[in-house]
This record gives structure tokens, sequence and C-alpha cells, in this order.
């Protein structure tokens, strides 16, 4: 579907299986292709959007650097994720300007949390049988689990503190940010000491798109979480006029996910690892067929002139992909979306809520 519409049912405790929106209790299965699916409903949103003049007209056409530039320079109204908005804006020049992404909750939002998947995640690390040295692809991976490898090699966007000296380091018994750390982590680039090899801090990060551990988890060497956004140094150091608005704002809430829990907008779903049976060439074929057809209509309804050309298109949309074998995929989704949460509701009795 289209991915800027499939972000908004996630604020209602909704997220995809296929063709299927699943609530993340398991209360409630849905078609996208309703007429009062979550789906619709937010093309809907956009539609209404687009009447008012806040749709970007490139929409349709612009790439994800284009994009981001368009983040980084403030001419975005809304950002679907942190690591989107947050990270391109929020600079410190801008928070310390009074400017910067900061979440605007919904009143009655839902939002959809995966939960820690207790037996790992949808992404695994394996060692080919032709593999040279598999001995040093085995010590590497372990690596990665240890303390120093989890700090060096955790995704940009999972909040990282980086190599112990470099970007951080212990003062008083506590993790502080290095002031490299601080330019290089909050401003989002820096120049590396020649001693760690120098050039582009930004260039420097792993490229494994992976995380072994949790970034909440606490590092056995420090005794604090290995995200720096956690540490009481960094969250006494970062304040700006932006962070105290809008903790003003939001009841002297300190952060985003406390906002969340404290006023019961958040809907987890328990970590099952569930991986969907891969689709049969038959149902691959009809996938890509319907799905072409979904993402095509779901723009030209979001740029309809009026109410009555959405609805058209939406009626369009509904039997050229019922045409196209849409209901014998949205079965096979559907067995899997329950099954899904069978496999959540063992893990949830398994290990508590």
């Amino acid at each position: 579907m289209m991915n800027a519409g499939k972000q908004l049912v996630t604020y209602y405790g909704y997220d995809e299986s296929g063709f299927v929106l699943a609530k993340a209790d398991g209360s409630d299965y849905q078609s996208i292709l309703d007429s009062d699916s979550e789906y619709i409903r937010a093309l809907k949103f956009y539609f209404q959007a687009n009447q008012m003049g806040l749709v970007d007209p490139e929409s349709t056409t612009q790439n994800y650097d284009t994009l981001f530039a368009k983040f980084q320079e403030g001419q975005v109204l809304f950002s679907w994720w942190p690591w989107l908005g947050q990270a391109a804006f929020n600079t410190t020049t801008n928070l310390n300007e009074g400017k910067g992404f900061m979440l605007a909750p919904i009143q009655d939002q839902k939002i959809f949390s995966y939960g820690a998947e207790v037996y790992g995640g949808k992404q695994f690390i394996g060692i080919g049988s032709n593999a040279e040295d598999p001995e040093r692809i085995a010590a590497f991976i372990d690596w990665l689990y240890s303390s120093e490898g989890v700090l060096a090699n955790s995704s940009q966007t999972s909040g990282s503190s980086g190599p112990e000296g470099l970007t951080w380091e212990m003062k008083d018994g506590e993790p502080v940010l290095t002031e490299f750390g601080k330019q290089a982590l909050l401003d989002g680039d820096g120049d590396v000491p020649e001693e760690y090899g120098g050039g582009s801090y930004k260039d420097g990060v792993s490229a494994l798109n992976v995380n072994t551990v949790l970034p909440i988890d606490i590092n056995p060497d420090t005794g604090f979480p290995y995200a720096y956004t956690m540490w009481e140094s960094y969250q006494n150091e970062t304040t700006d006029p932006v962070k105290e608005d809008w903790s003003k704002n939001m009841g002297g809430a300190e952060s985003t996910i406390g906002y969340l829990e404290e006023n019961d907008q958040l809907l987890v779903a328990p970590g099952a690892s569930y991986v969907a049976p891969e689709d049969s060439s038959e149902i691959s074929t009809l996938r890509n067929q319907a799905k072409a057809t979904i993402i095509e209509y779901s723009w030209r309804m979001v740029f309809a002139k009026d109410e009555a050309e959405f609805d058209q298109l939406l009626k369009e949309m509904q039997e050229t992909a019922d045409g196209l074998g849409y209901q014998t995929v949205l079965e096979f989704d559907m067995n899997n979306a329950k099954d899904q949460n069978e496999k959540r509701v063992e893990v949830a009795k398994e290990f508590g809520d």
C-alpha cells in the first residue's frame, strides 16, 4: 500500500500483515480496502489536507534525498518518524532558536509498538557454508553482542552512543558525551580524530542495519543503558527552548515515551518473533498486481479534485483490485495475521505482560 497511508494507521494500534491491518491486541482485523478501514481513513485525511493546500504536490515523484533536504530546511509540517524530522531539523542551532520537531499527540491515539522479541527479531546473521574463515566470522558475530560491539555497531536510528573515548567517557561514575560526541551525535556529523581513522563520523558508522540488543538494555560495563538519550547527563545537558516549551505543554513530561505511557497512548504487540510463510508463486503474482493498483489509486485519491471523485476512485480501486485476485491474497494474509496473534498470546502468557 501507499507507505504514507500505512503510517497513520499505526497511531491507532494497527500494523500491516500484507493486505490486512491487524490490531496489536488481536481485537480487530481489517482489509485495507474496506471502505471504513483505517487505511482508507488515512487516505481521506490526506485528501482533506490536500484540499487545504497542505500536501506537497511533488509527493508522488520526489525521492528520499529530496524529502530529507526539505525537512532540513524546515519546509515540511509533519514527520511520521522521529528519525526523519528530528534527525534532519533538530540541530543545536535550530533548537536554541526555539525551532524543532516534537510529538504533537492526537487525543484518541493508541500508538502501535513492537514488543521486545524474546526469541530474536526478524533479522538474523548467518555464516555461509562456503565461507573461507567461518571461525573469524563467528568471532565477529560474537563481538557484535559484546558491549564494545553494541556501542560501535548499532544503527544510526537506534541511539548508539558510539565508541568509548571518542563520543563519550565516564565522569564521576556516569557516562557523558564528549564535545566530539555532541557534535557527531547531536549535530549530525564531525571530523573523526586521526587516531580513530579520520574522516567523517557520519561516513564511518556501521552499515549493518541490525541491532543485537535493545538500546534500553543495560551495558554491564557501565551499569547504564546503551542509548545515550537515556543518560541523566544527556537529559540534563540537552535542555533547550523547544524541549522546555514542549514539556510545559505536555503536563511536565520529560520525554515522548514518558508522556505516552502516562496517558495510556501505547498499544504494545507482544514480541513473538513471528515470520509469515513465504508467498507461493501464485500469491506473489496476484499480490504484486493488486499492490500496483492500490498504490496508484491511493495517490490519485489524495489528489482528487473533490469528494465525489475521491469516492469514485475508491470504488474503481476496490473493483480493479478484486479483479486482479485481491480477495485470494487477502484470505492468505488474514490467516497469517491470526496465526501471528496466536503466537503473541502464547509469548505474553509465558513471559507476562
